[in-house]
């Protein structure tokens, strides 16, 4: 085996194993708006609108805080307040809104889920994207999140988030907002955006789904490397054919 065909099968490798630690979690939810404000329209001027929206979730930069505020459940969350790995994006009307404003210094990002929560033995998932800046001139908020109760079907099949690329999830609701305990399943969007010099922008939604699954994604050293040996093999392959 000449030297470009070892080096193409060592980054093929290399892809195998880095690709399976490279995790980002993808999903989509929908939903109907219940209540609104603001975003160029009359108060209410989007209830009743279908309400659409995307999840990323960068699972290498998540960071494990098991100090959350109930001892029922985990939590996956920002711990130097200063580093984005959640995207949610949602759309309405033909427009896009994220919580990704430029002026905002801080995020605080975060995943939380219970297996069968104690108190009523109902499962529950929340994913939340928050940016802000506070200062002793300004304040300001924008953030969205979406979150699900069921107490019908096992939607979490464990609250130990140390892993939290193994979180999957395909929920449907055929009768949203059934919220009544131990005989319904809810699932709800919110996202606002205030502070001291903007105006308030909120919405609330009645999601009918949402899933969430991992994708493998090669880092762009592993890409890299295969480049390298495709560029080896094809001028190897070159020289083979000259003589």
């Amino acid at each position: 085996m000449n030297k470009s065909i070892k080096l193409l099968v060592g980054a093929l490798a290399l892809t195998a194993w880095q690709s399976a630690s490279a995790v980002i979690l993808t999903g989509e939810f929908s939903g109907v708006i219940t209540n609104s404000q603001g975003y160029g329209l009359a108060n209410g001027g989007a209830n009743g609108e279908t309400l659409t929206g995307t999840i990323w979730i960068d699972t290498e930069a998540a960071q494990l805080r098991d100090d959350c505020s109930q001892s029922e459940y985990n939590c996956t969350r920002d711990t130097d307040y200063n580093d984005k790995w959640i995207d949610i994006s949602y759309s309405f009307l033909g427009n896009t809104y994220s919580p990704d404003s430029p002026q905002y210094t801080y995020s605080y990002d975060g995943v939380w889920a219970y297996d069968q929560y104690t108190s009523d033995n109902r499962d529950f998932i929340q994913i939340l994207e928050y940016d802000y800046e506070s200062n002793s001139s300004n304040y300001a908020y924008d953030y969205a999140y979406v979150y699900i109760y069921d107490w019908i079907n096992d939607i979490v099949t464990s609250d130990n988030l140390a892993d939290i690329s193994t979180l999957s999830l395909n929920w449907q609701d055929s009768t949203p907002g059934n919220c009544s305990a131990s005989t319904g399943q809810c699932g709800y969007f919110y996202a606002q955006e205030y502070g001291s010099n903007i105006s308030t922008n909120y919405i609330n939604a009645t999601l009918s789904s949402l899933t969430l699954n991992a994708a493998s994604v090669p880092e762009p050293g592993t890409m890299a490397l295969f480049g390298m040996g495709m560029f080896g093999l094809y001028f190897s392959r070159r020289k083979m054919k000259r003589a």
